[in-house]
């Protein structure tokens, strides 16, 4: 179904899902100043935000931000295998400049190895790793509240909002997700257009795949079903030529680090 842009598009950017990439991609397509890209979650509630400029709102969006957009608007996402954004993540963290402002779980990447970061226990590096993906479209309330939310609860509230996503696409197939925010939105860029930004290199990240895999198995466990969840709306936005390129999707994105 083609969707016009006279109502905004709100795109959902989970931190190392190539969010930066289709951002740059969307800027280039309606240009910059359409483009609201504030990075995180306080900058939307600290900056006056005007809808008769922008066309797109991206960023590290969450749930809870939902107020601050009208209530026509498009809901694009990009998701990725939990693992490889692990992997990914801590491999930023590591790469930022070292400063007085940077956050803990910055300072932590920088002082452990890998997986002693994942198990540190520390509360900001469970946000950025522990069902970090699922955080993204439920209330914060449902980790951060003194009585959290049961499992199935999440789980439902995170599909059901989700299910009415425009496009839900993944990094793994980010040409594939190209095509389909192009028919989607009449998008005018080829689907491999999308710029290579942000590219992170796994092997200067030392880690042990069966350590990974149970971190992930225990710690984001929500994270692969709602993902399973996903792959079943992503498979559906594929038209018929497009089928065949995502075949074997499951293994790719959520039995990856099972095996």
């Amino acid at each position: 179904m083609k969707i016009s842009l006279n109502n905004p598009l709100v795109y959902f950017h989970v931190p190392k899902c190539a969010g930066t990439s289709i951002t740059e991609l969307m800027k280039r397509e309606v240009g910059d100043e359409a483009v609201k890209s504030s990075a995180t979650f306080i900058d939307y509630h600290v900056t006056p935000v005007n809808y008769g400029k922008f066309k797109i709102y991206a960023g590290h969006i969450y749930y809870d931000l939902l107020p601050l957009f009208p209530t026509e608007s498009s809901f694009i996402t990009i998701l990725r295998n939990p693992g490889a954004r692990l992997l990914s993540l801590f491999h930023y963290f590591r790469s930022l400049d070292s400063g007085a402002d940077c956050f803990e779980e910055v300072v932590l990447a920088k002082k452990l190895d890998f997986h002693d970061w994942l198990e540190c226990g520390e509360s900001s590096v469970i946000n950025n790793t522990s069902n970090a993906i699922i955080r993204h479209f439920v209330p914060m309330s449902y980790f951060h509240s003194s009585h959290p939310a049961c499992r199935q609860n999440i789980l439902t509230v995170a599909q059901n909002f989700v299910g009415g996503f425009s496009v839900v696409g993944f990094s793994e197939y980010i040409s594939v997700t190209a095509e389909i925010l192009r028919q989607t939105f009449n998008f005018s860029f080829q689907r491999d257009a999308v710029p290579c930004l942000n590219k992170n290199a796994y092997g200067k990240v030392v880690y042990s795949k069966s350590r990974l895999r149970d971190f992930v198995q225990r710690e984001c466990s929500l994270d692969l079903e709602f993902l399973a969840y996903c792959v079943s709306i992503f498979k559906r936005q594929c038209t018929d030529d497009l089928v065949k390129e995502v075949g074997g999707i499951e293994k790719k994105i959520y039995l990856e680090y099972l095996e």
